[in-house]
């Protein structure tokens, strides 16, 4: 199984540059309600091939799930 660092706000700051970023939401709709980042979408991990519209176009753009 691939392990991910948890990182901060400075350190994705430095990841994406001047950039903007899309955040997405990977857990389930509920829980994103309960509580998601401000501005970020909802596309739960089960979901996100019939999502992929959601995505940006530019695939020069950040996606952090």
């Amino acid at each position: 199984m691939t392990q991910y660092a948890d990182i901060d706000s400075g350190q994705l700051k430095s990841c994406t540059g001047k950039k903007k970023a899309v955040l997405v939401g990977s857990r389930t709709y509920v829980e994103y309600l309960q509580a998601h980042i401000p501005g970020a979408i909802s596309i739960p991990t089960d979901k996100m091939k019939m999502n992929q519209a959601k995505l940006p176009k530019d695939k020069s753009t950040p996606v952090i799930c």
